[in-house]
């Protein structure tokens, strides 16, 4: 179910707002918000109000007199945006005039969404608060097969990139959202590969005998690292992109390492570690922290309990993963430089919560929720504890990954 149950196998061998599910964990306490618009079409408004409900920073509202705030979408191509409180007076900073002329069709309601987010709930907490001018990369099953898709936040825009006809998985997203790497499953190895999204190319950067799983970006953008089963053992490595096939090692240790994420800026690894003994008893996996410079390496937490699958929030600097509590697994946040003592579960309802990956507003999260039999995506609210299900036609999907915003 993991990456890192698949990991230890390799080693060892369209939305409608009436179809809105909305799980509750915590009192939903976002301010409330009424649409406005006119003179634009009623596609565009129709995207906004879409935007607007999945970004989930205001609380959507058919009665004007019952909000805190209105929203006036006006003009086309040249668009009047105002945000007023209950009082009718202009919200500072929050009127703006944007110009979509030049726009695709496919971001001009994003962008007004995300001039609105970023005006109005900038802080220090949140000093990006924006999320709908960016894409999530993720897996899914058909006919037998697994490949990657791309979609919009809600859901809409789907459409598959890859065509491998076989097991794709563990899409993840350059830093200029200009490339995917991801793993794909042959019939004796498993391998590396990158789409470049401009053009549709692959190509291969990783195809050593055995394993080749789990890539992910520098922040800088010009290089990778991953795991690779080299030598015997499952290990951790780095990969110069300008110099495809020149490798230097992370880890080398008798220990399977996966799941590498950057610290923001790079100057730390967050990864999934587990011993194996000398009869070949495998421990559980457990989140270790490395200095990407001095290649040290300690636990994260110092007790024995599983968390895979860690991603970490360029915005708030925090890290989210998957956690097994019981039988079951939840979604957990906490700041590395206190794990222990602030460490969150923001996912407390039934099913399984996996593969854990940041919005670029380090406020929400996409993941899988696993009921048995279906694996959608939700995206949560790490703040409030909701969750809320993108709906799309694809009814098993696994390991997404966020985009950063597009400029």
């Amino acid at each position: 179910m993991k990456v890192f149950v698949s990991v230890l196998l390799s080693f060892f061998s369209m939305l409608t707002f009436a179809q809105i599910d909305i799980t509750k964990s915590a009192q939903l306490s976002n301010p409330r918000l009424y649409l406005e618009t006119s003179s634009i079409s009623s596609e565009l408004s129709t995207e906004i109000k879409r935007k607007l409900i999945y970004s989930d920073w205001f609380l959507m509202s058919s009665n004007k007199t019952e909000t805190e705030y209105k929203l006036k979408v006006s003009g086309y191509p040249k668009v009047q945006v105002r945000l007023y409180d209950k009082l009718n007076q202009a919200v500072d900073n929050c009127s703006f005039d944007i110009n979509l002329q030049k726009v695709g069709k496919q971001w001009q309601a994003a962008m007004i969404v995300d001039q609105v987010l970023t005006r109005f709930f900038k802080s220090s907490r949140f000093p990006q608060p924006a999320l709908s001018t960016s894409q999530i990369a993720f897996c899914a099953r058909s006919n037998g097969k697994k490949e990657i898709y791309l979609c919009d936040l809600d859901g809409s825009n789907l459409r598959k990139k890859t065509n491998f006809k076989s097991i794709t998985a563990l899409p993840r997203w350059s830093p200029d959202n200009r490339y995917l790497v991801y793993t794909v499953y042959g019939k004796a190895s498993t391998n590396i590969f990158q789409t470049d999204l401009k053009t549709n190319k692959h190509r291969i950067l990783s195809h050593y005998r055995g394993m080749n799983t789990g890539a992910t970006f520098r922040p800088t953008g010009n290089a990778i690292v991953m795991t690779l089963s080299k030598g015997n053992s499952v290990d951790m490595y780095w990969m110069d992109l300008n110099n495809i096939g020149k490798l230097g090692r992370l880890t080398k240790t008798s220990s399977l390492e996966s799941s590498p994420v950057f610290s923001p800026k790079g100057s730390q690894i967050c990864y999934v570690s587990s011993s194996v003994s000398s009869s070949g008893k495998v421990s559980t996996p457990r989140l270790h922290l490395m200095n990407a410079s001095k290649l040290t390496s300690t636990p994260l937490f110092s007790d024995r309990s599983e968390r895979v699958s860690p991603d970490w929030s360029k915005a708030s600097n925090l890290l989210v993963y998957s956690k097994r509590i019981g039988r079951q697994y939840v979604i957990a946040t906490c700041d590395p430089k206190n794990p222990k003592g602030t460490e969150a579960i923001i996912s407390k309802t039934s099913g399984h919560w996996e593969d854990p990956s940041w919005a670029p507003d380090g406020r929400h999260i996409v993941c899988t929720r696993d009921t048995g039999g279906e694996k959608h995506l939700y995206i949560v609210d790490t703040l409030y504890n909701t969750a809320r299900k993108i709906n799309t036609t694809l009814k098993t999907c696994s390991s997404p990954s966020w985009s950063n915003l597009y400029k």
